[in-house]
């Protein structure tokens, strides 16, 4: 992670606390959740893609946070192995 967004999420940690971030990380995976609901509904248009790219952009901001403030549970690195186990069965499940 670079140094400077690094910083930025310490700062945030040590303004809000772990708590009001965590629940941070909730509503931001709702509101992408609603906003994943809208796209499928309406389809693409200039509104729901740019909807859903800031709510990607949120959502994955407050997970780069989640994980540097879990950090010393490791959890960066049990996320990793867990991704490459996940995309290697998704990779046996595609071959049928």
């Amino acid at each position: 992670m670079k140094n400077r967004r690094k910083e930025i999420y310490k700062a945030a940690l040590q303004k809000w606390g772990i708590e009001n971030q965590l629940q941070m990380l909730g509503e931001e995976s709702l509101e992408l959740s609603l906003a994943t609901r809208r796209l499928y509904r309406k389809g693409p248009s200039e509104e729901t893609i740019n909807e859903i790219s800031g709510e990607i952009a949120d959502t994955e901001i407050m997970i780069e946070q989640t994980k540097m403030m879990l950090e010393y549970w490791s959890v960066r690195k049990r996320v990793g192995y867990i991704k490459r186990s996940k995309i290697a069965r998704l990779a046996n499940r595609l071959k049928g």
